[in-house]
């Protein structure tokens, strides 16, 4: 690894120069210019495994944490971290991340959330689309793609005709644009014709399409540079879907905003009509993730449930039934517990559980909840054949999962390729390989598109029209194709 070597959490191995995958307090080999676990430090090249001088660890995107700081066995707190964190901690086996950590969990007001493979402590929280990688972030839109960069800033690239690449152009582009504006992003959405993202401290910007508020600044303009969202200070995750977008607060509450023509924005959406600015979802607390569907919303609940409201004439809210057709009242997912993570189609959504398998429900014609059959369902259904995932996208009719040993496999309508299985066939109801991806430590799904981060790269695959895979050209492709720079 480039010098210094920095080895947070594992050691440093002589031998190889590479972090090891064990605790460094072992007395490990390294040399003077490493850093050594928390509670551990470099000194005549070996980690001495006494927690001396823990505090000078540096930033980085590397797993388990996201460390800005280390743990001061001095006074047991967490050092280098932002003023209000303090939380006590245990040298030895603590992560401190940019909020905190406290046995393992993310503290300084964030949410708290157990992800797969443990605990990521991210700088907005524990987010399972950051999961293994928190230098970068990628989520998929309509024809479009956003990716958030370890430097806090964004791209896009694909359709652009609505502002919705937030480069102050309205010109599509086949690779990656610079969102003009935003410094300290920590998280990306994307929806069909808007994009957003959380600023550090909480705050939220959109961009894009606004003709139904969907950018949450007070009006119905579209504008292709961000612009703030009214009313937002403690963001700590954000979705966009269909002329909607939503996030969670601080407080483990939700707002949304935008489209209500479904009841997107819940029981205090005004008599049906769009909203521009953002409206508290009523009925929902203890959220730890959102996201926004085609004409629906679905929350995590840190208890492991999922509650959702909106269209429901496709069985996408899950409550056991395909009527009433609009539920503005938020309700729990029938045949699902022990959830940690959530994405949602234009009219399915899929959820990962805690014993790495996953459930899906709503329209399936395609079959995209991956169940063997193409018939829909009101109530979570299994997926098949899925185990060991530590993530999952949902898109227009396709979801996808990515595994724990960095393959991912895809489900549902394939006319564009977007299984990435490099057949031709238009749909799958069982879950189907990605040909060729290995490495993959995120993935996100747009309209007809999947998108997928690697260790060094990105990869994309599916309908391309508009350069939503972002190599550079508009053919399609039904095997991953390398993102223009990556």
């Amino acid at each position: 690894m480039p010098a210094p070597d920095v080895c947070h959490a594992m050691g440093c191995d002589a031998a190889d120069g590479q972090c090891k995958a064990v605790a460094a307090n072992d007395g490990a080999s390294c040399v003077a210019a490493d850093k050594c676990t928390v509670g551990a430090t470099c000194s005549a090249g070996v980690c001495n495994g006494k927690p001396k001088d823990c505090s000078a660890l540096d930033s980085g995107p590397l797993s388990p944490a996201c460390l800005v700081g280390a743990c001061d066995p001095a006074s047991g707190q967490c050092a280098a971290v932002a003023a209000k964190d303090g939380t006590p901690c245990n040298a030895q086996t603590d992560y401190c991340s940019a909020q905190s950590c406290a046995a393992g969990k993310c503290g300084g007001g964030v949410a708290v959330v157990t992800c797969q493979g443990g605990d990521k402590c991210c700088p907005v929280g524990c987010s399972p689309q950051n999961d293994g990688d928190c230098g970068m972030q990628i989520a998929g839109g309509g024809w479009h793609t956003c990716l958030r960069l370890g430097d806090d800033t964004a791209k896009c690239w694909g359709w652009g005709q609505y502002g919705q690449l937030g480069n102050s152009s309205n010109a599509s582009s086949v690779q990656p644009v610079t969102v003009a504006d935003p410094s300290a992003v920590q998280l990306v959405a994307a929806g069909d014709t808007q994009s957003c993202a959380v600023i550090a401290g909480g705050t939220a910007r959109c961009w894009g399409s606004n003709f139904a508020g969907e950018l949450g600044n007070g009006t119905f303009k579209d504008s292709n540079a961000p612009v703030t969202v009214m009313g937002i200070d403690s963001a700590t995750a954000i979705s966009s879907g269909n002329s909607v977008s939503c996030a969670v607060l601080g407080d483990h509450t939700v707002a949304c905003w935008g489209a209500n023509w479904d009841a997107q924005l819940g029981p205090n959406g005004a008599n049906g009509g769009n909203q521009n600015t953002p409206v508290l979802i009523a009925g929902v607390s203890d959220a730890v993730a959102v996201c926004a569907g085609g004409e629906f919303a679905c929350a995590l609940i840190k208890a492991g449930t999922v509650n959702c409201w909106g269209g429901n004439y496709l069985g996408q809210l899950g409550t056991g039934a395909f009527f009433p057709d609009i539920i503005a009242t938020p309700n729990t997912v029938k045949n699902l517990s022990g959830a940690v993570s959530l994405a949602c189609g234009a009219s399915h959504a899929c959820a990962v559980l805690s014993d790495g398998t996953a459930k899906c429900w709503g329209y399936n014609v395609w079959g995209q909840l991956g169940d063997g059959t193409f018939v829909s369902k009101p109530s979570a259904v299994q997926v098949s054949t899925l185990t060991s995932v530590k993530s999952i996208a949902a898109a227009a009719y396709h979801s996808c999962a990515l595994l724990a040993d960095g393959t991912a496999r895809c489900w549902g309508e394939n006319s564009w390729g977007e299984l990435g299985d490099g057949s031709n066939a238009q749909k799958s109801s069982v879950p189907v390989s990605v040909a060729g991806l290995s490495g993959a430590v995120a993935i996100a799904a747009g309209g007809f598109h999947t998108c997928a981060l690697l260790g060094g790269g990105i990869r994309c695959w599916g309908y391309n029209n508009y350069g939503q895979l972002g190599d550079g050209t508009t053919t399609s492709a039904s095997v991953p194709v390398a993102v223009k720079g990556w």
